[in-house]
């Protein structure tokens, strides 16, 4: 059980919205009452940057050659094609859409991170993935109103929780609940290039550390039964989510490197003992998570006594990983159970239904990647998406034999990571300046890792086949696909040397600190380019005026004329945010030009001490800010079987991620499709 510490001053200091949510969670008496038996009426599985296209990522082909049964049986007994995502191809504004049936200029979701006049540009003034961020009833509020019941895995933009009946597990960054995001725990953080910023090492670069610097020390104190240390052994401090552990790191002479962490929290109690590449059990810790803390660096927080005073410890599980033992370069690696009350509601399903396989792990490393920069990285990265698939798998499995709902959306987050991380996109698709490095037989071997992921899919997908009736609906789709990344492009590092922003460095967090008010353009995750020719300190309100045009005006056709290291063009499109109308995009929600890159290059946020423009990252695939009418490879599949649904249908165009949702509740007869502004797929019905 969750414990509050100091409850009463907890609940004078948190804010209503908390205690109202936190109520909502613990208290949920009436769903301690088995509902009645219902029968699954549509499970739709979208597993994030689920790449799909008819050359390189050939699913269907895959699929007939027999490497994913469940996906040939949809495509034997349903109909199914591609599908094309909305720009800026990433996850919250493509979840919005499909979830919505409606455009980004009218669901209002334009990005993760949402810039808001009345607020400084620092600060994002509303996450993308809040439930609350979005300006119209997602499919679940529809369906829910006309008596179904809903059950939600780890779909991004569904926390806060809004419904009133059904099962919200976790969501994602949606700023709700008790999330404790997996560490690294690593040696000389600083020889690492891209953790030299401080922010590259946090969630979305603002939010909790990933990966923690570690001092090796001689080891003093440790007083264990049958374990000696002797000069060579070292210890190191472990702390995170409140954690106070130490390693006794063993050295082998055979070896010439540590093999063995011994961890312990008072040195005379061994808690686990992890042997090098090798994972400890999932071992039982309080975290602490402090809910005065926005843990965000650039939104202000609270006191250090109020955050203390006011902070929750959670009782939950951890393993660990020893990632590398050589010294100078020591890693361990540790990830947390990623449920527990807080993060599913109603909380009394928590103990009965979710809890019931033990620890979950929702999604393999993080943004931005961790696992990226040693080759013990790339087997640590497969073991924990090969645990995320399966904590999926038993997860659906045992809602559906529950049978209590009618509706499962799904989202597992994993294939995105993969295809996006360092080992495998780059040498996958001849589009990439890496694809050439390795020889055939490599790349052989690189995609029979990626096709196990697949397979993985796969499986999930067939929990909800092995379950359907005559009835049930079965869909498969995915937010966006994903693309090979041949250059980071650090605009802000472009405008410096232009001379319209301005910047301090930060030696100690090796980051560089723009002067708002000194600055005239900035860029902004994912596409966005704010102006004013006054600067940009303060309170952020859109700039107008002759002076106004001219910067814009400037900034547009310099950016026109950049060219990649190879003399190539970078730009593929920018528009001014009143004339952005083809990207349908919500015009007080974005800045004051929108930039997409061509397929390639990459737009990166931070400034570098080296005032480099152009970069190799130690990604290999990315997908933001891409027009996806631009690159197949940022496909999905689009798959649907059912009652009405044609049979052995191949879709002989491409088909738009606004169209599926309509074309869904067209199919179940319920819902509002007559107000989305996609359209209904018509020509998969075999009752029009």
């Amino acid at each position: 059980m969750i414990k509050l510490r100091k409850v009463v001053l907890l609940l004078l200091l948190v804010s209503p919205v908390f205690i109202f949510t936190y109520k909502i969670i613990l208290d949920n008496q009436s769903f301690k009452k088995q509902p009645k038996e219902r029968k699954l009426k549509i499970y739709w599985f979208i597993p994030d940057g689920f790449r799909a296209d008819p050359i390189h990522f050939n699913v269907y082909k895959w699929a007939t050659e027999g490497d994913l049964p469940n996906i040939k049986k949809m495509m034997e007994e349903g109909s199914y094609g591609y599908s094309i995502p909305q720009f800026p191809s990433h996850t919250p504004v493509n979840f919005a859409t499909l979830l919505t049936g409606t455009y980004p200029d009218t669901h209002g979701i334009s990005d993760g991170p949402i810039r808001l006049e009345g607020y400084p540009l620092k600060m994002a003034a509303i996450g993308g993935f809040k439930s609350t961020s979005k300006l119209v009833n997602p499919m679940w509020y529809d369906l829910e109103k006309s008596g179904e019941r809903v059950a939600l895995i780890s779909v991004p933009g569904s926390t806060p929780p809004e419904l009133d009946f059904g099962l919200t597990v976790k969501g994602r960054w949606g700023g709700w609940g008790f999330d404790f995001t997996s560490t690294l725990f690593q040696q000389n953080v600083s020889q690492l290039e891209e953790l030299k910023s401080e922010n590259l090492s946090r969630v979305f670069y603002t939010g909790p550390k990933l990966t923690q610097e570690i001092e090796l020390k001689e080891a003093k104190g440790w007083v264990l039964a049958d374990i000696e240390t002797n000069k060579e052994d070292r210890e190191v401090f472990l702390g995170a989510w409140g954690i106070a552990q130490y390693a006794l790191l063993k050295w082998n002479h055979d070896r010439n490197q540590y093999s063995e962490a011994i961890v312990s929290t008072n040195k005379k109690k061994v808690l686990t003992t992890v042997s090098l590449g090798a994972w400890s059990d999932w071992i039982p810790v309080q975290l602490s998570f402090q809910t005065k803390n926005p843990y965000d660096v650039n939104k202000p927080t609270k006191m250090g006594w109020e955050q203390e005073i006011s902070s929750v410890t959670v009782d939950t599980y951890f393993k660990a990983r020893f990632v590398l033992g050589e010294k100078g370069k020591v890693r361990i690696r540790y990830i947390f159970d990623s449920l527990n009350e807080s993060l599913v509601a109603p909380s009394a399903l928590y103990d009965g239904l979710v809890k019931k396989h033990g620890p979950f792990v929702d999604f393999v490393d993080n943004f931005p990647p961790q696992l990226v920069f040693f080759p013990e990285d790339k087997e640590v990265f497969i073991e924990e998406l090969e645990m995320s698939a399966e904590s999926h798998r038993n997860l659906l499995a045992d809602i559906l034999a529950s049978k209590q709902y009618s509706i499962v959306v799904q989202n597992i987050y994993s294939p995105n990571q993969m295809l996006t991380s360092r080992w495998w996109m780059g040498y996958l698709d001849p589009k990439s300046d890496r694809y050439y490095d390795i020889t055939e037989n490599e790349r052989n071997k690189i995609w029979l890792e990626v096709k196990s992921m697949y397979k993985r899919m796969d499986e999930i997908l067939g929990e909800a086949l092995r379950r359907k009736d005559d009835d049930t609906y079965i869909v498969l789709s995915s937010d966006h696909g994903v693309i090979p990344l041949n250059y980071e492009v650090r605009l802000n590092n472009f405008f410096a040397k232009k001379g319209w922003l301005k910047y301090s460095w930060n030696e100690q967090k090796g980051q560089g600190e723009i002067d708002w008010s000194a600055s005239k353009v900035v860029f902004l995750n994912m596409y966005h380019i704010f102006i004013n020719p006054k600067g940009l300190g303060g309170v952020y309100k859109r700039a107008s005026g002759p002076e106004y045009e001219l910067l814009r005006n400037e900034v547009i056709e310099t950016l026109k004329s950049l060219k990649g290291p190879k003399e190539e063009k970078v730009v593929y499109a920018i528009e001014k945010n009143e004339y952005g109308k083809r990207w349908r995009l919500p015009q007080d929600r974005i800045g004051d030009l929108i930039v997409a890159a061509q397929s390639g290059f990459h737009w990166v946020e931070d400034l570098t001490i080296d005032s480099k423009v152009f970069s190799r990252s130690k990604k290999s695939g990315y997908k933001q800010a891409v027009d996806p009418k631009s690159d197949d490879g940022l496909l999905t599949p689009f798959m649907v079987m059912g009652p009405n649904v044609k049979k052995g249908y191949q879709m002989p165009e491409y088909v738009n991620h606004i169209d599926q949702l309509p074309t869904i509740f067209k199919l179940l007869e319920t819902g509002n499709y007559g107000k989305m502004e996609g359209a209904i797929l018509s020509d998969i019905l075999t009752n029009k």
